[in-house]
């Protein structure tokens, strides 16, 4: 008897890959430091920022506090140098911050014999803590020392005193509510002379722990909130001693820094060096800074890279230091697919982040000036042109390569290894395209291309400021839709051990697959259609009820053949890297097309249900398959 094989390789929706950028160290798990702004770039930045701590152990010795110490203004613990911990009592309130603090209290009491600066720290239940100076009196209460947080007990709540004069001073932990119960936690540190508290993000005194600034413009006296909220202004202090480092990535062209004095505590001056790295992988990178640009106010073109700003200043008192702002305005703000770091940006085909193998229902929006490059790769599925329009792009220059993914390596004689590409296996070729721009925008065309990749370069050419553009891409040769995505148009399967390769984008949907029943784990039988035609009619409803434009159905393709004699019939079908999921069933056909394509009766399985394979990719085989005729259809599943 004889034996058909057939194998069908198919394709399905196009993609858009967005992977994200790594750190200009190529190791995500590095340690970098805070990124304190919403909207910089997508580049770590060298260094690790902790939060403040300062200063020497508390004002008294470790001495336990007496065993009848009761915890109230009459008979206070001691704040001992290691703080405490212990259950909150269970008794009336007596005193109230003006934060609150309905709950009762623990009062603990503690003398400084110099001015300095303090910080407390409670944790473990939802409390209200605040200072009392001199007595024990709500009257007396120290300003600014009511602390809440707004959401209970974590993280700690915290006082902190830049400068606290001495004298006694009486700290109370005060529950938030009456019901409140539990164990709570207090630590502190006393700082003689005082401590530079506004300064919230040390340590960054050298380059390792410079605060990133990301790599686009921003003005810290004006930083955009929350969606409805008013813009908020982050200060930086500089006390006595003290060095601020910040790191920003810069992607070329011009660059203006500017610092701002808040207040009149000081004086602040700042300089901007290129970035020196030293060290390796294996080791570990440092950073320091390297040759000077020049000092703020900065205005001036810097290549592409990443630099540090550093801030120095003179203060009036030891913890009170000049408040400052941060102003920085790029020629040339990057994207989110862009990297100060030439290694990691996406200008190589080795970082290529934008692959299109279809019209996109939304462009992609992009960023370009001064030396920044982008590239997008081009997967065309089906011979035929290839037009790609760069909308707001006009000025930029184009390149376009083709990818050859599976080069032979020239001194083994063969393939480097074995066949599979990697990317010593990678050949790029320049390929003739049109380049021209049309009003505001670039549209490159790429005539007659064949089945396979190709490697699109966009560059400035000389544009200093950012441009914004949309890209899209129509592919002639899948723009229509298959050829044989109707009954009438299947391609006809002439000869045994036969290999095609279709695809379904933008097909019609002629034909609903046979309906298959299924019996789950607790006994209950489902039905559903074969090319998933339900699940794609209720999506399609869902779209439109929320108003967007929906995807589309199941779309079909077909294919004729003819069994001379009967045969044991098999078909190997397998779905391309971008996801393809399919629906393979059978018509009995007499070699024309009716009307309504139902009224043709399926091909059945051994036990006597209709042949249906779906997946990614599937083998069906049929035993002894009559002689006629048969329509095969391959269903994209919605």
């Amino acid at each position: 008897m004889q034996k058909l094989l057939i194998v069908l390789l198919a394709l399905s929706w196009g993609v858009l890959g967005c992977p994200s950028a790594p750190g200009p160290d190529g190791d995500e798990n590095e340690t970098s430091s805070q990124m304190i702004f919403d909207g910089g770039t997508a580049n770590d930045q060298p260094g690790d920022n902790g939060s403040q701590t300062s200063g020497d152990a508390g004002p008294n010795d470790n001495t336990p506090p007496p065993s009848n110490a009761a915890g109230t203004c009459a008979d206070p613990y001691d704040l001992l140098p290691g703080g405490d911990t212990r259950a909150m009592p269970a008794r009336e309130s007596a005193l109230v911050g003006s934060c609150g603090g309905a709950g009762p209290e623990a009062v603990y009491k503690f003398v400084l014999d110099e001015d300095s600066g303090v910080n407390i720290q409670v944790d473990g239940i939802d409390s209200v803590i605040y200072l009392l100076g001199g007595s024990c009196s709500a009257a007396s209460e120290v300003e600014n020392s009511c602390r809440d947080y707004e959401y209970a007990a974590t993280p700690a709540e915290e006082i902190n005193i830049a400068k606290l004069a001495a004298g006694t001073y009486y700290l109370v932990v005060d529950a938030y509510s009456t019901e409140e119960r539990g164990t709570y936690n207090i630590s502190w540190t006393v700082t003689p002379g005082g401590f530079c508290a506004n300064d919230l993000y040390e340590p960054n005194q050298d380059a390792d722990g410079a605060v990133s600034l990301g790599a686009t413009d921003i003005d810290t006296a004006a930083i955009e909130g929350a969606e409805g909220e008013p813009a908020e202004s982050v200060e930086f202090e500089i006390c006595e001693g003290d060095v601020d480092f910040f790191s920003l990535g810069h992607m070329g062209g011009n660059l203006s820094l500017t610092a701002t004095l808040t207040d009149e505590a000081g004086t602040i001056t700042g300089e901007i060096f290129k970035s020196k790295r030293t060290g390796d992988e294996d080791t570990g990178y440092s950073y320091e800074e390297g040759e000077s640009m020049g000092e703020l106010p900065f205005d001036g073109a810097l290549e592409s890279g990443l630099y540090f700003l550093k801030m120095t200043g003179t203060a009036a008192e030891t913890a009170d230091g000049p408040n400052y702002t941060l102003a920085v305005v790029h020629e040339c703000e990057p994207d989110s697919y862009d990297s100060y770091d030439p290694e990691y940006d996406d200008g190589s085909y080795e970082n290529v982040s934008i692959q299109l193998n279809n019209t996109l229902p939304e462009p992609v929006q992009r960023k370009l000036c001064a030396d920044d490059v982008d590239t997008v790769l081009l997967d065309n599925v089906i011979a035929g042109d290839i037009t790609v329009t760069l909308m707001g792009g006009a000025g930029f220059a184009a390149v376009v390569q083709s990818v050859n993914e599976d080069v032979e390596d020239t001194e083994a004689g063969t393939d480097s290894d074995g066949g599979v590409a990697d990317e010593e296996d990678v050949a790029l070729t320049d390929r003739v395209a049109d380049v021209a721009d049309v009003g505001d925008d670039l549209v490159v065309t790429i005539t007659d291309a064949a089945a396979g990749s190709y490697l699109l370069t966009i560059s400035a050419n000389g544009v200093p400021a950012t441009t914004e553009y949309d890209l899209n891409a129509i592919f002639a040769g899948i723009a229509d839709g298959p050829a044989n995505d109707q009954c009438e148009e299947a391609t006809t399967l002439l000869t045994d051990n036969v290999e095609v390769v279709g695809h379904t984008f933008n097909a019609t949907d002629d034909v609903d697959g046979p309906t298959t029943e299924d019996v789950n784990s607790i006994g209950d039988t489902t039905i559903s259609s074969c090319n998933g035609e339900p699940e794609a009619d209720e999506a399609m409803a869902a779209a439109e009820d929320e108003g967007l434009e929906p995807v589309g159905t199941p779309a079909d393709v077909f294919y004729y053949l003819n069994l001379a004699q009967a045969a044991d019939f098999e078909i190997n079908y397998d779905g391309s890297d971008n996801g393809f999921s399919a629906a393979v069933y059978m018509l009995i056909s007499n070699g024309t097309c009716p009307v309504d394509l139902s009224s043709l009766p399926y091909v059945n399985t051994a036990d006597g249900a209709p042949l249906c394979a779906t997946g990614t990719s599937n083998r069906i085989r049929v035993d002894d398959l009559p002689a006629g005729d048969y329509l095969l259809v391959v269903d994209g599943v919605f």
